[in-house]
């Protein structure tokens, strides 16, 4: 699901994130970062010769949203705070019970 668009002059930047935790950024269509998050992560990329970072963090359990700063060669250039829907809160909500389930049966088995 795309969570963030930003348009510089020439280039749109991209953001994705999918409910398995899966963070993608995409430049004008292609994807030049890939990273797997489940509180938040940086992706890194150039485009031309400025070096460019998305820093995504994640109130997990708090507020249930998105914080994201896209930065151009170190200087903050756009801040996001996005709300995700009820729909993706309850698919989180549930992925963590089952894991704390799944661990609380495996340390029972040790």
């Amino acid at each position: 699901m795309k969570y963030y668009e930003y348009n510089s002059e020439l280039d749109k930047i991209e953001f994705f994130n999918s409910f398995t935790g899966i963070e993608t950024v995409h430049i004008n269509g292609k994807m030049v970062s890939k990273r797997f998050s489940i509180t938040g992560t940086e992706h890194k990329f150039m485009i031309d010769s400025s070096e460019y970072k998305i820093i995504t963090r994640y109130g997990l359990f708090k507020s249930y949203k998105y914080n994201l700063q896209l930065l151009k060669n170190k200087k903050i250039i756009d801040l996001k705070h996005i709300e995700l829907n009820k729909k993706y809160r309850l698919i989180v909500v549930v992925i963590a019970i089952l894991l704390i389930i799944w661990l609380f049966n495996l340390i029972n088995t040790l």
